[in-house]
């Protein structure tokens, strides 16, 4: 009896010590956690930075909801800003608060990706939007 008792305090002790070193796995590397989906800061071109990417988004956006004189965006640390697709090409993701066409101000999640052609970065005519996904 007191055999057994011993065995399965021992896997107890095993399967505690499984949990407790997959949480430190994942809280390392393989999960994701809210630090890791906030701004992440990536490789592009010296003069594009994530304000010019976000409020080049903000305006991709703008173009194509309902009423865009009513859009109020967060401030550019709450949104998430994901490169490296291939050079050049960011995804910016975040939220707008908008009008509806009945003028009910709803929140909208959006993925404005886009393509830096070269030139001023401060330049509209610079940036290609590829898709804006609104949801």
């Amino acid at each position: 009896m007191e055999k057994s008792k011993s065995k399965i305090w021992k896997y107890i002790g095993w399967f505690i010590a499984f949990v407790i070193l997959l949480n430190i796995a994942t809280r390392i590397n393989w999960g994701f956690d809210k630090k890791s989906e906030k701004a992440v800061e990536i490789e592009k071109p010296k003069e594009v930075n994530n304000i010019k990417l976000y409020v080049v988004a903000q305006r991709a956006v703008k173009n194509n909801i309902k009423s865009p004189s009513t859009a109020k965006f967060p401030y550019s640390n709450e949104a998430v800003f994901v490169g490296g697709m291939t050079d050049s090409i960011y995804s910016v993701k975040s939220y707008v608060d908008s009008q509806n066409s009945y003028g009910v101000l709803i929140r909208s999640n959006f993925d404005a990706q886009l393509k830096y052609v070269g030139g001023d970065v401060d330049d509209w005519n610079n940036w290609h939007v590829i898709d804006v996904i609104i949801n």
